[in-house]
């Protein structure tokens, strides 16, 4: 019911395809028709915030149009992508049928990261589009409209959250696994046979596993690649203008609570990349311990260089990596900041009044 729940928002969104691509013909029709449709409605919003901010402000124009080419990327990559994207879910689930009796418990497939952070967006936006409205600065029909990028952006930041977090619970069922089995056996290794092709085994299912594992990862940054640029982009166009460019009629506590939810999107993004990324360096702990007998050492020290040679990491398509590194960007953001703060620029009355003083003392 859940999962079902969570995929119906995805579709409406446009993330998903309607129906399984490759059954029937009506069905891919009518799912790509759709998605069509909800790119459109995105391209004709443009055109909607360019008559609004066209003699108004340029710092709220060029965040409205970021906001909406990077959700127009989003739903073309989803468009492209929607059989790898079917593949990839059923990969991830083959490899859960495999590890369920290793499971414990009732699997969650949606974690308290993807909860909080729906409730922090809508929050957010349900606020923003109030303020616009109380302002004058949007029509109620306009200001509800221009609400459904931000939702597919939220929308879309959570599917790739709780794909990173599902391969991180395989991740951990593997490990749990392999640390189970090395220690019962891994002492007994040096002295019995059976001990070592248990072992041997284990290992050899694991790398298996472990492969299939880093194909799916493979894909998630090929079907995201794009469209996760697009978002961080959109994230550091976000608070630097909000930083640098008064946004005005919009109270100053407003430009705050949006640079903090940008910060907020891009940290969970990175802390739930960051789980697999844990989990392996667990891993090569584990089998770096010295219980083995020498005919499992050539199997461990492969297995040890497969995961250096080919890091576990998501990026966006191989541009940069997804993980907390990104926020050394941000942190610059942070001291201009802090020294505008102290040393705050002129208005423009300012200088108005500081221009007829100089004239009226000529």
């Amino acid at each position: 019911m859940e999962q079902s729940l969570n995929n119906t928002v995805f579709k409406l969104c446009g993330l998903m395809p309607l129906f399984s691509l490759g059954g029937q013909m009506w069905k891919s029709m009518l799912s790509i028709c759709y998605a069509l449709s909800v790119v459109t409605f995105i391209v004709s919003q443009q055109f909607i915030i360019y008559h609004i901010h066209l003699e108004r402000d340029f710092s709220g124009w060029f965040i409205s149009t970021s906001m909406l080419f990077t959700t127009f990327v989003i739903l073309v990559q989803a468009l492209l992508s929607g059989k790898g994207l079917q593949w990839l879910r059923c990969e991830l689930l083959q490899i859960e049928a495999s590890l369920s009796k290793y499971t414990l418990g009732k699997r969650r497939y949606f974690g308290a990261i993807f909860y909080i952070l729906y409730v922090i967006g809508i929050a957010r936006n349900i606020f923003r589009t109030v303020i616009m409205v109380r302002l004058g600065l949007r029509t109620t029909g306009i200001a509800i409209l221009l609400l459904s990028p931000s939702l597919i952006i939220l929308a879309r930041i959570n599917q790739q959250i709780y794909l990173m977090e599902f391969i991180a619970s395989h991740m951990e069922t593997i490990l749990m696994e392999l640390t189970a089995s090395l220690e019962m056996d891994g002492q007994l290794t040096v002295e019995e046979a059976s001990a070592r092709q248990r072992c041997g085994l284990m290992l050899h299912r694991t790398e298996t596993i472990f492969g299939r594992l880093q194909k799916c990862l493979l894909m998630v940054n090929t079907l995201f690649g794009w469209s996760t640029a697009a978002i961080v982009v959109f994230v550091f166009v976000s608070i630097t203008f909000q930083f640098r460019a008064p946004m005005h009629p919009l109270p100053f506590y407003v430009q705050m609570i949006d640079v903090a939810y940008s910060i907020t999107l891009l940290l969970f993004l990175c802390r739930s990349s960051s789980h697999s990324t844990e989990r392996v360096k667990d891993m090569r702990r584990i089998l770096l311990q010295p219980y083995y007998h020498c005919s499992l050492w050539d199997q461990v020290h492969n297995f040890i260089v497969r995961t250096k040679l080919q890091p576990f990491e998501f990026t966006a398509n191989g541009l940069y990596s997804i993980n907390y590194s990104l926020f050394g960007s941000v942190s610059p953001e942070g001291t201009f900041f802090t020294v505008r703060w102290q040393h705050p620029p002129p208005t423009l009355s300012l200088c108005y009044n500081l221009i007829r003083k100089y004239r009226n003392h000529k």
